[in-house]
């Protein structure tokens, strides 16, 4: 029998404050399926509470996303203006003061009646505490403002254009010349981006390092060795010879981690894998999804004897899904491999080989239900073996 601390993975909303051994971070606090929720002090964070594997809720403070405050009455951040913040900063604050945001290079705090209204500054440009919006020269920062990506709505204005093969030259136009070659300074490469000649060094700097969220090689056990070390759960998976082994029955990982999503515009899981799908006759098996609520999930991947399937929820009703044909059987290599990506306004899904995509522009729809891995209501549970698999919330492959 499953010995499953106090109040976790109830589908009900359940109030906590008799979980075993809780924090003072999660005293009260409300859970939904494997994770706890809290107020905090500042309105635009909030409480989240899982078990550490030893019955104890332990707490990590979460920002909103920028321009949302949290509310506890729906478990989720909505736009300010839509939820009271009883301890907004611009009570103390004089009038027509402005404040930085830790969540959004371009965004910023108006007090405007002792009420902090979201403001962002212009595409290209960054918020500097004491002096306002200015130029982002370095092109360091890339936060959308408002949920919205202006990269795709508001392309920079831009007369200098890359010449193909010739990454230290640009093309021109000069009135009374018409279009003229140049060359960037000694070096320095033309990056159309940035609409400049931009030093070698520089262009290294520039390139960000995504790190996966979770990450499950399952070397020694279930545990995420991604170095954030989030909780997963483990109900009756089999670790073993660097595998994770799923019965096909009840078998699951759960991670209270990715509960609550919010405008997410990315979500990349790559997994490796091995199962006898082609003895398999009816209804998928469920790979990855969060699709244990009540509610209609917004991350789904599965397969069943022909195809491996890839959805991504991204309004109320909206449900976007792409498919690609399972791989001819190879005896000598068992392992096989697949890819979720949502991102770009697009859903790609690929077996290795072949990759196909559908448009699926939006944001991630938020569903307050923890991933599961080898479950999903109304599919079959996963039977097979998992070697690897790693969640991203950004572009891994991006150069």
């Amino acid at each position: 029998m499953l010995q499953i601390p106090v109040c976790l993975f109830l589908i009900g909303v359940l109030h906590c404050a008799s979980a075993q051994k809780p924090t003072d971070l999660c005293v009260g606090c409300v859970m939904v399926n494997g994770a706890g929720y809290n107020d905090h002090v500042d309105c635009d964070k909030y409480v989240q509470c899982h078990d550490d594997g030893t019955g104890v809720l332990v707490g990590e403070v979460m920002d909103c996303p920028f321009a949302t405050h949290w509310d506890m009455e729906s478990l989720t951040c909505l736009p300010i203006g839509d939820t009271p913040c009883g301890n907004d900063k611009c009570l103390s604050l004089v009038k027509d003061s402005e404040y930085s945001v830790a969540t959004n290079c371009r965004g910023y705090m108006k007090c405007v009646g002792r009420k902090s209204k979201p403001v962002c500054c212009a595409y290209n440009q960054t918020y500097v505490d004491g002096t306002g919006c200015v130029d982002d020269v370095n092109d360091v920062c890339n936060d959308t403002c408002f949920g919205v990506s202006e990269s795709t709505l508001y392309q920079p204005q831009c007369d200098m254009f890359p010449i193909a093969g010739k990454p230290a030259k640009y093309e021109r136009y000069v009135e009374g010349w018409g279009k003229l070659h140049l060359d960037c300074p000694i070096g320095t490469l033309f990056l159309k981006d940035a609409c400049a000649c931009i030093g070698l060094t520089d262009v290294i700097a520039r390139k960000r390092v995504c790190k996966p969220e979770i990450h499950l090689p399952f070397t020694r056990d279930h545990r995420d060795e991604s170095g954030k070390g989030y909780y997963v759960y483990n109900e009756d998976v089999v670790i073993k010879n660097g595998v994770a082994e799923f019965n096909g029955k009840n078998s699951r990982l759960v991670i209270p981690r990715f509960t609550n999503l919010e405008h997410s515009t990315t979500v990349v899981i790559k997994i490796k894998y091995s199962s006898k799908h082609e003895t398999w006759t009816g209804m998928a098996h469920a790979l990855v999804s969060n699709s244990d609520c009540g509610n209609l999930p917004s991350i789904m991947l599965s397969e069943d004897n022909r195809n491996i399937y890839f959805g991504v929820g991204i309004d109320e009703s909206k449900f976007v899904y792409t498919v690609v044909p399972q791989l001819p059987v190879n005896p000598d290599v068992p392992e096989k491999t697949a890819e979720y990506r949502f991102n770009n306004g697009d859903l790609m899904g690929s077996n290795g080989v072949e990759t196909r995509k559908k448009a699926a522009t939006g944001y991630l729809r938020n569903v307050r239900c923890a991933i599961q891995i080898g479950h999903a209501e109304n599919l079959q549970p996963f039977d097979g073996k998992i070697d690897e698999v790693s969640i991203y919330l950004c572009d891994p492959d991006q150069p």
